[in-house]
């Protein structure tokens, strides 16, 4: 799991296993005892619970909440750099990483992709370019005697991952004409991004480079995640924060037995927790109330002196070296 759509649609794949089905926020909703339910929104964001048998609604929920984002390198939205013959990616940091340690490393690609489609429909598409497709390399030492004791850096000058080499350079090819502040705003999208690397992402996803409207990708760690230590007791993966407690909180929703109970059990998974919640699909929205109201059928102020809330984010332990 690479990105919060990603992980959304891992989610999907568990509850629809479940017996869960998905419900839609602008449709009306039947609810019943013993059901189970979920929905999405902006595919990052999930919702999901599952009624006991004995619910009647102003009875209390059990809530889980986690979030599905963390930090990483974000694609811009006019990504495409070139400099002394090196093609590069143009990023953001998003939320609050320790961005030192995404130098030197395999960097993959991945995320939600909007595209055109028949009749001028839109729809999202999920991609994962799995290879080691980028690096921010660190200067040699030969260059900065000081990096050992103090490794400092500018995120915007020196965060520029190395996607390749600039053909039209190392083929003499003339390079190509600099767009104008107006040509800029009427150029497709794909033309604000490496021809090479949009071609790529439309192969990934089946699609034509010019029926992608925009993207929200990610960079992530090729390596995979394992197990180390002598008898395998800790876990090296990247996202643990907070992907561990959204998997928690999935495996006991999908564990809860409607049958003796008169409860709602309810998980909320939310995106933008790293950067303050306050989006249409974070944690600071109406969506959790609003979803309340309607397993309660609007007795939510009989609902809510009954429930509560566990909040789960992923915590430090001790470092032996600190």
């Amino acid at each position: 799991v690479s990105t919060q759509s990603t992980g959304v649609s891992e989610a999907v794949k568990v509850l629809r296993k479940s017996g869960y089905t998905r419900l839609e926020e602008h449709k009306e909703w039947a609810l019943k005892p013993g059901g189970q339910y979920f929905l999405t929104r902006n595919s990052s964001t999930l919702i999901a619970f599952a009624l006991g048998e004995k619910f009647t609604p102003g009875n209390g929920c059990q809530i889980i909440g986690a979030h599905t984002d963390s930090p990483c390198l974000r694609v811009k939205q006019r990504s495409k750099h070139e400099c002394v013959g090196y093609s590069q990616v143009r990023c953001e940091c998003y939320g609050g990483g320790i961005w030192a340690t995404w130098f030197d490393r395999d960097l993959k690609l991945a995320g939600k992709v909007m595209v055109r489609g028949e009749g001028g429909s839109i729809s999202a598409r999920l991609a994962h370019i799995d290879q080691p497709l980028l690096h921010i390399p660190t200067l040699a030492i030969h260059l900065d005697r000081t990096v050992n004791e103090a490794f400092k850096f500018n995120k915007e000058e020196h965060l520029l991952p190395v996607l390749g080499l600039v053909e039209k350079e190392l083929e003499g090819l003339p390079a190509e004409k600099k767009l104008t502040g107006v040509e800029k705003q009427q150029a497709p999208f794909h033309s604000h991004h490496t021809p090479k690397l949009v071609a790529l992402l439309a192969d990934n996803i089946g699609c034509k480079v010019d029926e992608i409207l925009g993207f929200d990708l990610c960079l992530a760690d090729y390596s995979p995640a394992g197990f180390c230590g002598l008898n395998n007791e800790f876990l090296m993966a990247p996202r643990q924060d907070n992907l561990v407690n959204a998997w928690a909180g999935l495996r006991a929703l999908a564990d809860f037995k409607t049958a003796s109970s008169s409860t709602a059990a309810v998980l909320c998974l939310y995106d933008h927790e790293e950067v303050g919640s306050q989006s249409a699909h974070g944690a600071g929205t109406e969506l959790t109330n609003l979803v309340l109201r309607r397993i309660s059928e609007n007795k939510i102020e009989l609902c809510i002196p009954q429930s509560f809330l566990r909040s789960a984010d992923q915590v430090h332990a001790v470092h032996p070296n600190y």
